[in-house]
This record gives structure tokens, C-alpha cells and sequence, in this order.
């Protein structure tokens, strides 16, 4: 399938790890229906996965559901390829990753750990089937007690205001400092509590 046109992309970058790690994110992206995309460095320094599913400003532009960011810092060259999905989960487990200020639901996490949990779980439920939205399905996996949600529980709490990324180049001044703000009041919460309300 055309990456243009897939409802779900999983992008995996320089946080995933390893090769192995890539082959488990291949594998709940299998599971869920969902297409396989990964950051420059991914592509192009390692070789783990082809070209042609390099996201960014060289590389192909995204528009889905929902885009899980597996191990991405979220470059502003990334971030111009993927900005367009409806909903934008991060995971990373630098708090300090750009992504952050750009997505819609951050878990910050030891992909290693979180890996599992997303295969065992998401690959036994209907994921974005029927009233469950892929998104959700995120939001509610049981998550390995390390994790730290930042700033929000869920996206039924949470809805970040994203900052535009274009091919123009980088945001502006005053984007760059709304972004700055937005991740100097997110918090990061304890697992199964609820997160500060977001607006």
C-alpha cells in the first residue's frame, strides 16, 4: 500500500535500537493493519528500512488517522513528512525529544519494554475497528510501570495544539515559543493517574 493512502503508519527512528526491534514494530504494524515508515537516519545511515519509507522533507509526506512515533526525535525535517496526521503518539524515552512539542499524546518509555506491550496487546484487540479508534487503543494499552505519560493521561484529556511544520522551512519565532511553553507546563505523570487537564 501506498504510505500516502494507509489510515495508520508506525514510524520507527533512531530510538528503536536495533534491527530487532525493528522487525517487533514490523510485526504490530502487521498485526493492526498498519504501514511500516521510519526517519531519515533509519533509511539512509543504517539501512534498516528502504528508502522509499523514509518520512521528511526528502522523503515521502503522510496524512493518517494516527501516527505512532516509535524512538523518533522529531526533527523538523521529519516533522514536515508526518505533521498532517489527525493524531501524532510519541514515544521516546528521551522527555527531552522535540516530538513532544509536536504530538498529540507523548508516553515517555523504554521502547524495549514498551515494545511487548504493544504486540501483545494491540495484536489481540480490534484495533480501530467499530467504535474504538486506533488512538485509543494507544491510550489504553496496560503499559510497563516505568512509563511516564507526558503532560496527559489520554487523548480524551489531552488535545495538544501542534505547531505548523511546513516545507518552508522551520517554524517561526512565535510557534517555536508556543511550543517552548507547552512542554515547560507538561508534566510527567504516574501511570494510571490522571494527568493535569489540557487545553
Amino acid at each position: 500500500m501506498d504510505l500516502s493512502a494507509a489510515s495508520v503508519v508506525i514510524g520507527v527512528g533512531r530510538g528503536i535500537g536495533s534491527v530487532e526491534n525493528v522487525d517487533v514494530a514490523a510485526g504490530v504494524a502487521k498485526a493492526i493493519g498498519a504501514q511500516l515508515a521510519c526517519s531519515r537516519p533509519i533509511a539512509e545511515g543504517v539501512g534498516w528500512i528502504p528508502k522509499s519509507r523514509h518520512l521528511g522533507v526528502s522523503g515521502e509526506g503522510i496524512q493518517p488517522d494516527v501516527y505512532p512515533a516509535l524512538g523518533v526525535s522529531g526533527q523538523v525535517q521529519h516533522m514536515v513528512g508526518v505533521n498532517s496526521a489527525t493524531t501524532i503518539v510519541a514515544i521516546n524515552k528521551d522527555k527531552s525529544a522535540p516530538i513532544f512539542h509536536h504530538c498529540d499524546l507523548g508516553l515517555v518509555a523504554d521502547l524495549s519494554a514498551v515494545l511487548p506491550t504493544l504486540t501483545d496487546q494491540l495484536g489481540q484487540s480490534n484495533f480501530g475497528r467499530g467504535s474504538r479508534s486506533p488512538s485509543a487503543a494507544l491510550a489504553d494499552c496496560r503499559y510497563p510501570s516505568t512509563a511516564r505519560w507526558y503532560g496527559c493521561r489520554s487523548l480524551r484529556a489531552c488535545r495538544r495544539s501542534r505547531p505548523a511544520v511546513t516545507k518552508g522551512g522551520p517554524p517561526d519565532e512565535a510557534i517555536r515559543m508556543r511550543a517552548r511553553e507547552t512542554a515547560s507546563t507538561a508534566r510527567l505523570d504516574d501511570l494510571g493517574q490522571a494527568g493535569p487537564s489540557c487545553d
